[in-house]
């Protein structure tokens, strides 16, 4: 449901999927969309590691694009006091997989990593924009001339920081070259990054 309801609302806005047809049954739902052409970013660099420039130049476009969408217009809220929320019932359930947290992570249980990323968070230091919400470079899509032809998993799409997007994408950057991450920031225009946003929001990440 969170999907559908937000491919509708980007129709037009950004490249994604036209959705076809959805079916709830309330334990169980179905999605089907119109096909979408290209490959995902980390599938071209498998295919070719020489496309990483053009798949940065592709993905920051994309991303100021998507953060360019009117605020007030969104239904959508995904801030970062509610996603901590969410957090904190998920780690009281035990739904955090805490066997695929990040290497500086490896080790710790999901109340550590909670209050390790509640320690990083100022609400003082956030921004409003339209965020994709989990900005991997397997949830985009782009030809080979760079051309974003549509995003994938947008359940979390909303306003929120931007920077919930800019650290979900850096962290994948900086495990490839440290270099593809000062050039995606580079790109969106962010000169002098917010390292404390930064990890808050990729800490914040772990948990879901």
């Amino acid at each position: 449901m969170d999907e559908a309801v937000r491919l509708r609302w980007l129709q037009g806005g950004v490249p994604v999927a036209r959705p076809v047809a959805f079916v709830d049954e309330g334990d169980a739902a179905w999605l089907l969309t119109a096909a979408v052409a290209g490959r995902t970013g980390d599938a071209w660099l498998e295919h070719d590691p020489a496309m990483l420039p053009v798949i940065i130049a592709a993905f920051a476009g994309f991303l100021k694009r998507l953060h360019a969408l009117p605020v007030d217009d969104c239904p959508f809220e995904a801030g970062a006091a509610l996603r901590l929320a969410a957090a904190r019932r998920r780690v009281a359930a035990g739904e955090v997989d805490v066997d695929d947290f990040d290497d500086d992570h490896l080790g710790w249980d999901a109340a550590r990593m909670l209050a390790h990323t509640e320690a990083l968070y100022d609400p003082d230091l956030h921004r409003r924009v339209v965020t994709h919400g989990d900005f991997s470079l397997g949830n985009l899509l782009m030809d080979e001339h760079g051309q974003v032809t549509g995003c994938l998993d947008v359940g979390r799409m909303g306003v929120a920081d931007p920077y919930q997007d800019i650290a979900i994408l850096c962290a994948n950057l900086a495990e490839i070259d440290p270099a593809a991450e000062r050039a995606f920031l580079a790109a969106i225009g962010v000169a002098s990054p917010d390292r404390q946003r930064m990890a808050f929001h990729r800490c914040l990440d772990e948990l879901f």
